[in-house]
């Protein structure tokens, strides 16, 4: 194995650590707050500036929706989390756990990522907005 990678026993169980403790604050304070607009969960400023979805735009509803068991609210608010995240965090850790691991590969992920943000970004808006089938659930008033 290269010299760069060997792991760092210590370091990595702060860093799984960190990452748990993060996530349970976060599942606790999604349970008690729930995102509406009248809380203080931030609003999509994308959104609020244009009246257009980020592929961001429905992410805490979905995670909340997940929460609850409802998988088909969470894909309906935000697929590409709901389905794309998870992919994703596979695909790093097979890649990282290669020996014969290829910087190079990075830049091709990075590259694959920003064109499937893009036309997710597309997707969500287009025939409009409020009716494209990618498009979070619109928040009851």
């Amino acid at each position: 194995m290269n010299e760069n990678r060997k792991s760092h026993p210590m370091l990595l169980i702060a860093i799984v650590t960190t990452l748990v403790v993060c996530a349970a604050t976060g599942i606790v304070l999604l349970q008690m707050l729930q995102p509406n607009h009248d809380s203080w969960f931030p609003k999509c400023q994308f959104y609020q500036s244009t009246g257009l979805h980020c592929p961001g735009c429905g992410a805490t509803r979905a995670v909340l929706a997940l929460l609850h068991g409802d998988v088909f609210l969470a894909v309906r608010n935000n697929a590409l989390l709901i389905l794309g995240g998870p992919l994703l965090v596979i695909y790093i850790i097979r890649q990282n756990r290669r020996p014969d691991f290829d910087p190079r590969s990075t830049l091709r992920i990075i590259s694959i990522m920003v064109t499937v943000l893009v036309i997710f970004s597309v997707a969500r808006n287009i025939p409009s907005p409020t009716s494209s089938p990618f498009a979070p659930v619109p928040v009851a008033k």
